[in-house]
């Protein structure tokens, strides 16, 4: 009832009212992240959502330095009515430097943009910020405009490894989302901490 009040009042998406409990692959995702920061799994470091929303997963993460952005001011702005005392910022890849990110959270809105623009977007974050996990979603096309080949785009861009492929979630119409999981590739990079050259 609160969110719906809100929602009259700020004009945020619809969308962001379904019930975060009844959004299966976001309580496995915040399940697998606070399970891997119980045992040591992940570094220091900031855990990033992008396309945050209303904030609910990053909200859940079970760690102190955390930050969400989104491109919609009015999610922002009911993230932080929402949880207060979390860190939100309007923005996405392009607005994010010089930081250290040990997760980087990037679920349920990259299937609607095109494959070079994602790799676009992945590689400039890449240049400008130290990212050591990448947690993304892997749909099917159609029905969703773009379905992408993650492991390709990241590990190209980045010289990232997939390390974990969730089951299957009911997503839109008669498709399923799965929640990857990539890890830097330290192999690829040098104790200077410059990629080697292939």
């Amino acid at each position: 009832m609160y969110r719906e009040c809100l929602q009259k009042i700020i004009g945020f998406d619809k969308w962001h009212l379904s019930n975060f409990k009844e959004r299966t692959y976001a309580l496995s995702t915040v399940n697998r992240i606070n399970e891997l920061i119980q045992d040591g799994k992940v570094s220091s470091g900031t855990v990033l959502e992008i396309g945050c929303g209303l904030g609910d997963i990053i909200s859940s993460i079970q760690w102190q330095n955390k930050l969400g952005y989104d491109v919609d001011k009015r999610a922002i702005l009911a993230a932080r009515i929402l949880h207060p005392g979390m860190r939100f910022q309007v923005g996405s890849f392009e607005e994010i430097r010089n930081k250290k990110i040990s997760v980087l959270i990037a679920l349920n809105f990259l299937h609607g943009i095109r494959n070079e623009d994602c790799r676009q977007y992945f590689s400039t974050l890449f240049k400008y910020n130290e990212v050591d996990m990448v947690v993304v979603d892997e749909v099917q096309s159609p029905p969703y405009s773009y379905a992408h080949d993650w492991e390709s785009l990241l590990g190209d861009t980045g010289g990232y490894v997939l390390e974990y492929k969730s089951r299957g979630y009911r997503a839109w119409e008669y498709s399923r989302m799965k929640i990857l999981y990539f890890y830097k590739d330290k192999r690829l990079v040098q104790k200077d901490g410059h990629e080697k050259e292939e």
